[in-house]
C-alpha cells in the first residue's frame, strides 16, 4: 500500500511539473516556425550566391527600398560574425520541434517552456531591432526578413498568452489575466504590430523621398 501510495505520489508531481501545450499552439509554432525556416533558408542561400558572384535562385532585389543583398554586409545583418540566416536557420527548428511534441500530446517539464518562451521573446527582440535598423539605418525593406517578421511577432504573442495563462510562470491572478489577454487578442496584437511597421516604414521612405 506505501509503495502504490509513493507512485501515486511521484506520478502527481510529474504531471504537475509537465504541461503539455495545446494543439492549436502547436499548429502556431510548426507553421510559423516552418514559414520563418524557409525564409532564413533563401537568405543564406541569396547571401551565399552573392558572395561567389552568381544569380540568385529566387532574387528578393526588387528595387532600391526593397532589398535583401545591402544588409548582407552591414553588422546587424552579421550580429554574431555569421549570416543572421544561419542563426534563424537552426533556431528556428526548436519551434518546429515543440510543434511537434505539442501536436503529439507531450508533457514537457515547465524549466523547457519557460526556456522556449524566453527564446521566443529574444526571437522577438531581435525583430525590433532590426525594424528600428530599417527605419533609422538601411532604409531597405528585405522582403525575406519580412516573412520572418510575420512568422515570429505572431508566435511571440501567442506563446506569451498562453504561458502566462497556463501557469508556465507562476500562478498569479494579474499574471494569468493578462495571459487571458494575450491568449484571446494575440492575432491582433500581431495583425496591429506589422502594418504600424508597414505603415512607418512608408512614412520614413516618404520623408526621405525613396
Amino acid at each position: 500500500m506505501s509503495q502504490m501510495l509513493n507512485t501515486t505520489t511521484d506520478e502527481h508531481a510529474l504531471t504537475a511539473d509537465h504541461v503539455a501545450a495545446p494543439r492549436w499552439m502547436g499548429w502556431v509554432w510548426l507553421i510559423a516556425g516552418g514559414l520563418a525556416w524557409l525564409a532564413a533558408l533563401v537568405l543564406i542561400a541569396e547571401n551565399f550566391a552573392q558572395l561567389q558572384d552568381k544569380t540568385p535562385l529566387i532574387n528578393c532585389d526588387v528595387s532600391s527600398t526593397i532589398s535583401c543583398s545591402p544588409n548582407f554586409s552591414t553588422p546587424a545583418g552579421n550580429l554574431l560574425g555569421i549570416p543572421n540566416s544561419v542563426l534563424g536557420i537552426a533556431g528556428f527548428v526548436i519551434p518546429m520541434l515543440a510543434g511537434a511534441l505539442a501536436l503529439g500530446g507531450a508533457r514537457l517539464p515547465r524549466w523547457f517552456w519557460r526556456a522556449f518562451t524566453a527564446g521566443i521573446c529574444g526571437a522577438m527582440g531581435l525583430v525590433l531591432f532590426f525594424q528600428y535598423f530599417t527605419l533609422t539605418v538601411s532604409h531597405v525593406l528585405c522582403p525575406n526578413c519580412e516573412v520572418v517578421w510575420c512568422a515570429t511577432v505572431p508566435m511571440f504573442f501567442a506563446t506569451l498568452g498562453w504561458s502566462l495563462e497556463s501557469g508556465i510562470w507562476g500562478e498569479g491572478r494579474r499574471m494569468r489575466a493578462a495571459g487571458s489577454f494575450f491568449r484571446a487578442w494575440w492575432w491582433v496584437l500581431a495583425i496591429a504590430e506589422l502594418l504600424a511597421m508597414l505603415l512607418a516604414s512608408q512614412l520614413v521612405f516618404n520623408v526621405f523621398g525613396l
